[in-house]
């Protein structure tokens, strides 16, 4: 388990793809992480700008423990 005190922010943004990717080479170098999707919620805006902005109102969040976050370094960059 992963606790708030004791892990690291690897990434955070809205490409699925870069989210998947970074979960894969985790999972390749066997380091345990806590993945999050969270919804950035309804929007109040005019139908016409709600598809444009439906694709970046999901972000991905990757964490690991804080002592593998040196070892990924390399990698993620």
């Amino acid at each position: 388990m992963i606790f708030f005190w004791n892990r690291k922010e690897v990434y955070r943004g809205v490409s699925v793809q870069k989210f998947n990717e970074i979960r894969n080479m985790l999972r390749a170098h066997d380091i345990r992480f806590k993945a999050l999707e969270k919804n950035a919620g309804e929007t109040k805006q005019k139908p016409e700008t709600v598809e444009k902005s439906r694709k970046y109102s999901t972000i991905y969040v990757v964490y690991v423990k804080r002592k593998d976050y040196k070892r990924i370094q390399p990698y993620i960059r």
